[in-house]
């Protein structure tokens, strides 16, 4: 081979060279891209999780109190229906105290 052909493969290489190169660098920084990107997604999604999480928390309490409230209730309506069991039992053994 001559000298001529020999120092154009060898520019023809380091042009392929220099094109794989940029070429890396490129998807280097279209990974870092889309890292950041994902990275952005995946804090946005773990945020939304900790905002239903806390929203279900809420909602559990809200339950508990509206459970102890309707508990509440039943107890007096209950005691309500003793007291009114026991003056109908006593109307009708005739010892009304009204």
């Amino acid at each position: 081979m001559s000298k001529q052909v020999i120092d154009e493969q060898t520019v023809l290489y380091e042009k392929i060279g220099q094109q794989f190169k940029q070429r890396g660098e490129e998807l280097e920084d279209k990974k870092e891209a889309l890292k950041d990107e994902y990275k952005d997604k995946v804090l946005d999604l773990e945020m939304e999780i900790k905002s239903i999480r806390m929203n279900i928390l809420e909602l559990k309490k809200e339950q508990r109190i509206k459970l102890k409230e309707l508990d509440e209730s039943m107890k007096s309506e209950l005691e309500l229906y003793h007291f009114q069991t026991k003056i109908w039992r006593e109307a009708n053994n005739g010892r009304a105290f009204l």
